[in-house]
């Protein structure tokens, strides 16, 4: 009797364990590490908190990311960078664009929208897991991108 309680206890968990929505996968790791400054003209806008900047590959180098980052500045001394890969269905290798608000994110495949301040993604589109998030560190006029 115990024998047949566990057997259907394993075989219950086994068969909810593959009930899931869409599995989110991870952005793969890529090495990133870049330092720009605020004194550059195309960077200026990031003097003002609210403004963005997407840092593509030709700054960055091609052996980083595949899209660019997003750099955004919240206020007077946050900044937050986020790679532009869309976290629902990464091998289809989407990127991510800002809204005309500049409060979003959208991914042009899936619809799906994320919060530039933090990377979280909206109850807008499916994906459900954030944007993938450097390490931004500010020195002066100096911003360094890494992980």
């Amino acid at each position: 009797m115990k024998y047949r309680v566990v057997l259907f206890l394993v075989v219950f968990f086994i068969s909810f364990a593959g009930c899931r929505k869409d599995k989110e996968q991870q952005v793969p790791y890529y090495y990133v590490n870049f330092k720009i400054s605020l004194s550059w003209p195309q960077y200026s806008m990031l003097k003002v908190p609210g403004n963005y900047a997407v840092i593509t590959n030709d700054i960055i180098g091609d052996n980083q990311t595949p899209h660019g980052i997003i750099l955004y500045r919240l206020n007077e001394y946050e900044f937050y960078a986020y790679d532009r890969t869309c976290t629902y269905k990464v091998q289809e290798n989407c990127a991510v664009s800002i809204d005309p608000d500049n409060i979003f994110t959208r991914c042009g495949c899936c619809n799906s929208r994320f919060f530039l301040m933090n990377g979280d993604p909206t109850d807008e589109g499916p994906a459900t897991v954030p944007l993938k998030q450097y390490r931004v560190s500010v020195s002066g006029q100096d911003i360094t991108v890494s992980n």
